[in-house]
């Protein structure tokens, strides 16, 4: 993703704000450079993948351990969408960014990151945990941008086949998040994708969309 706007920038604040497992609430970007935080909101997605307690912490400007918790946020990230979701993602083209990020909190590169945890949240097994919870804490204007970042993600992610190591790009991963009794190969649109969690009317919503486009 790119051309970041403020909003897009507070929505990703106020998602990752809505993890129980946070141990700080951020306030920047920037503070997620150190891949603390999104470990953290991992956790409470699956602790199997995402043990909080083997990543450093307070690492102020030292960007060689901030370095060693993103690539090991990264590498179990892979892991887990091969193990569980059977998605994969150009986790490849992330990982050449992780020392940018490391050592200047490149932007473009956190969001990458940022991406696919917010794509493995609405994905998951407990996805409707996760969406019930954006809905009663982020904003609305919040949860319109990140409606569009989770339709670009979901789109570039393919299906993981474990004997070839490599995704059939066929399969549009919007396919991942469903509603009702629709099956996972069920397409979503992005105001699709929490309308099965939000209860009354949606009208509000809509028209934040409507004036995002």
């Amino acid at each position: 993703m790119s051309d970041m706007d403020e909003g897009q920038v507070k929505a990703v604040i106020e998602f990752l704000g809505s993890f129980l497992t946070i141990s700080s609430q951020p306030k920047e970007l920037t503070d997620l450079s150190d891949g603390v935080i999104m470990f953290e909101a991992l956790s409470e997605i699956s602790l199997d993948h995402f043990d909080p307690s083997t990543i450093g912490r307070d690492l102020g400007d030292n960007w060689a351990l901030k370095l060693s918790n993103l690539r090991k946020l990264v590498r179990n990230l892979e892991e887990f969408y091969h193990d569980v979701l059977q998605k994969d993602a150009d986790f490849e083209s992330i990982s050449l960014v992780i020392p940018e990020i490391a050592k200047n909190s490149d932007p473009e590169g956190i969001m990458a990151i940022f991406e696919l945890i917010a794509a493995a949240a609405v994905t998951c097994d407990d996805k409707a945990v996760f969406i019930e919870r954006m809905r009663d804490t982020m904003e609305h204007d919040s949860m319109a941008e990140l409606q569009y970042i989770l339709q670009d993600v979901l789109s570039r992610i393919t299906d993981y086949d474990a004997e070839n190591a490599a995704g059939d790009g066929d399969d549009d991963a919007d396919s991942l998040v469903f509603e009702g009794e629709e099956s996972r190969d069920a397409m979503a649109s992005p105001t699709k994708l929490f309308s099965s969690h939000i209860e009354g009317d949606n009208s509000e919503m809509n028209e934040v969309v409507k004036d995002r486009d």
